[in-house]
């Protein structure tokens, strides 16, 4: 699908895009808006209109947040921190044989998957430690 890549798609995208973890809406209307006034709605807009071009990929996680960023080429899957929500992506697959194991046995198709791994960054856990002395 194509769509036009507008000054305000293409901000929200480079806030995206210049983003180390995925973000929430919220997180990308501040940070956007600070450069070229919108309305929230327009960010949700433009964030569909992102997704429907697959310029970006977004993530409904356990919190029950939606998060957004930018599509990369490479399959990936991630650790999360739920304290900061900082992303690590981990190299590789994990589940490739599983997959292989699952196909043979059931003999269904598997097309795609998604996998992440949530918990607290060493940083947060260091922060932890040092607020309970």
């Amino acid at each position: 699908m194509e769509v036009k890549l507008t000054k305000k798609r293409a901000l929200i995208l480079s806030v995206i895009t210049d983003s180390s973890h995925f973000m929430t809406a919220d997180e990308i209307y501040t940070a956007a808006n600070q450069t070229l006034h919108m309305n929230p709605s327009t960010v949700y807009r433009a964030l569909h209109a992102l997704l429907d071009c697959h310029l970006i990929e977004k993530q409904i996680r356990q919190d029950g947040n939606t998060y957004y960023k930018r599509t990369s080429n490479e399959h990936r899957h991630h650790l999360i921190c739920t304290n900061c929500n900082r992303t690590i992506d981990i190299d590789g697959c994990p589940l490739a044989e599983l997959e292989n194991t699952l196909t043979t046995k059931t003999g269904f198709k598997i097309t795609g998957h998604n996998f992440e791994i949530t918990g607290i960054c060493p940083n947060c856990e260091e922060q932890n430690h040092k607020s309970e002395e």
